[in-house]
C-alpha cells in the first residue's frame, strides 16, 4: 500500500468551514539589470511537516557565471559549468527555520531571459507531523520524506532568444496536495457530511474528535480523483465536534471501507 498521510482538519462551527491549504516552498526568478538574476527562495510554516533540515535551490540552465551575490547566512553554495546550486549547512539538531525568505544572486554575460521548463530544483528533506503520519503495525513506515522537484523560471539567454516575458516569475507549491472540504452535507436540516476533492484514486480515513487533541477513526472510504462525498449514519455532532480526513493511499481499497 502507498501511504502518503495527508490531513486536513473540518472544523464545525456556526458560521462556516475552516479549510486551509498551506504551500511549502515558494520560488520567484525575477531578471534585473547588467545581467543580474536573482532567485528568492520562501520556505513556509506549513503545518504538516514537523521540520526541514536540509534545503536546496539549484539554478539550471546557467551558463558562463560572471560573479555571484551574498550567500545567505546558514547557506553554502557550488558554481558548475551550467548550474548554481544552494544548500543549507545545517543539521538536524539545526533546522531551516520557517518561515523565512532566502536571497540568492548570480550575474550572467546576458541581459537578456526567456522563460524556461525545469529551470530550477528544489531539494529537500523534511520530517511530518508523526501523529497523522499513517502506521503499519504501529510504526511509521518512513521517518522522513527526501525528494526534489523541478520549476519553470526565468534564465539568461542571447537577446535572440528572448520570448518578452515579465522580468519576473513565482511558482508556488505543495510537496503533497492538500485534500479540500469545500462545502457541509445537510440531511434533513441536519449536518450529516461533506463534501471534498482531491486530485487521484484513494482510499481515506475520517477522523472525530471533541478536543483537536485525541482523535478517533470513524469511516474508511474510497473514491476517484474530483469531488466526493462521505455521508455519516448519524449526525455529525454526535461523532465529534471537528473532523479531518486521512490519506492512507493513493489506490483504492474497498476492504478498507465501513
Amino acid at each position: 500500500m502507498k501511504t502518503l498521510g495527508r490531513s486536513l482538519l473540518l472544523a464545525i462551527m456556526a458560521f462556516g468551514l475552516d479549510c486551509h491549504a498551506y504551500p511549502f516552498v515558494t520560488v520567484k526568478t525575477t531578471c534585473g539589470t547588467n545581467g543580474w538574476f536573482e532567485y528568492e527562495l520562501a520556505v513556509h510554516n506549513d503545518p504538516f511537516w514537523n521540520q526541514v533540515d536540509s534545503m536546496g535551490l539549484a539554478a539550471l540552465q546557467v551558463t558562463n557565471v560572471q560573479d555571484v551575490g551574498a550567500i545567505p547566512s546558514g547557506w553554502i553554495n557550488a558554481v558548475s559549468t551550467n548550474a548554481i546550486v544552494w544548500s543549507y549547512s545545517g543539521t538536524l539538531t539545526d533546522p531551516v527555520a520557517r518561515p523565512q525568505v532566502i536571497h540568492m544572486s548570480f550575474q550572467s554575460p546576458h541581459t537578456a531571459f526567456r522563460r524556461a521548463p525545469n529551470a530550477l530544483c528544489v531539494m529537500f528533506s523534511a520530517y511530518p507531523q508523526m501523529d497523522i503520519y499513517p502506521r503499519e503495525n504501529g510504526v511509521a513506515p518512513s521517518v522522513n520524506i527526501v525528494g526534489y522537484r523541478y520549476a519553470e523560471g526565468l534564465v539568461p539567454c542571447a537577446q535572440s532568444e528572448a520570448d518578452g516575458s515579465p522580468p519576473a516569475m513565482t511558482t508556488t507549491w505543495d510537496i503533497v496536495p492538500d485534500i479540500r472540504m469545500t462545502d457541509f452535507l445537510a440531511v434533513s436540516n441536519q449536518l450529516q457530511g461533506v463534501n471534498f476533492t482531491w486530485n487521484s484514486t484513494f482510499t481515506m480515513g475520517v477522523d472525530a474528535s471533541w478536543d483537536m487533541t485525541s482523535w478517533s477513526n470513524v469511516a474508511c472510504v474510497i473514491g476517484d480523483a474530483g469531488t466526493n462525498t462521505w455521508t455519516s449514519s448519524v449526525p455529525l455532532d454526535q461523532v465529534g465536534k471537528y473532523f479531518r480526513l486521512r490519506l492512507y493511499s493513493s489506490d483504492k481499497h474497498p476492504e478498507m471501507v465501513y
